[in-house]
């Protein structure tokens, strides 16, 4: 519990209402970095796979003019 007192007035908050914001946070967080690595990973594969088309061609190209 987390006690607030000022003066003759004294105020009980419950650990919840802090702990419930706190949680949400964290899994919104895991969330997008979760989102944001496999967008990461899925643009490297089609980045090699593009390189490794165009390696194809370059060599499909020199083997025709051989």
């Amino acid at each position: 519990m987390v006690e607030l007192s000022s003066g003759t007035f004294n105020q009980s908050i419950d650990n919840t209402v802090f702990i419930l914001p706190a949680l949400v946070i964290a899994i919104v967080m895991g969330f997008v970095s979760y989102k944001l690595k496999m967008s990461i990973q899925a643009k490297q594969l089609r980045q090699e796979a593009k390189k490794k088309r165009r390696e194809e061609r370059k060599e499909k190209g020199k083997l025709r003019s051989d």
